[in-house]
């Protein structure tokens, strides 16, 4: 019997030892568990809401017009350190890698973009995407697309990006720096926003 007990206490330790590794598990620089508790805290998800989630990478912000570090610097310098900025520069690097896990959101509404890239390229052009869209997920369907969040070294400060497409020619997004007050994340400064 003392035997089974030792084992049984070996056996919940270990699990519970895994589950931890699981939680701090890295994405890029930062802990998975830091990431998805600011992904939480910004998004909802219910299974009636018609808004999947997916991930963008800032190749955009990378390749773009608009680079994110240049307006972080001009937008955000009473902010943010020299430090800050290099960590920010290593999590935007390692944005490529990032995939929102539908499991970590408790969520089934995530649609991965190797899914929506493999839809764009059975479209003709962006109403015909939208149109295929709609028939694999429903006539109201908006997308709202995350980016990684991007923490200040000390994890005080974060990031936030997300646009929210609701048809071919309709869209909107939000890049904002947040700061952690009381367990809980407060607007301090919006870098950039547009609707279209």
């Amino acid at each position: 019997m003392r035997k089974l007990s030792l084992l049984i206490t070996f056996l919940l330790f270990a699990c519970h030892s895994s589950d931890k590794k699981i939680e701090r598990q890295q994405i890029g620089i930062v802990y998975k568990s830091d990431i998805y508790e600011v992904i939480k805290s910004f998004t909802k998800c219910n299974s009636n809401s018609s808004i999947y989630l997916t991930e963008e990478d800032y190749s955009y912000f990378r390749e773009g017009p608009m680079n994110l570090m240049e307006t972080i610097k001009v937008k955000a310098d009473s902010i943010y350190t020299n430090e800050d900025f290099k960590f920010i520069e290593k999590q935007i690097a390692s944005s490529k890698i990032f995939r929102l896990n539908a499991d970590l959101l408790n969520c089934k509404q995530v649609i991965s973009t190797d899914t929506l890239d493999k839809l764009h390229s059975q479209s003709e052009n962006i109403d015909d995407f939208w149109r295929n869209l709609r028939q694999k997920f429903g006539k109201d369907i908006s997308l709202e697309s995350i980016g990684l969040p991007l923490f200040s070294k000390n994890k005080e400060y974060v990031i936030f990006s997300s646009t929210t497409y609701w048809g071919p020619h309709s869209m909107g997004s939000n890049t904002t720096i947040y700061k952690k007050i009381n367990n809980k994340w407060e607007r301090v400064r919006s870098l950039a926003g547009w609707v279209t």
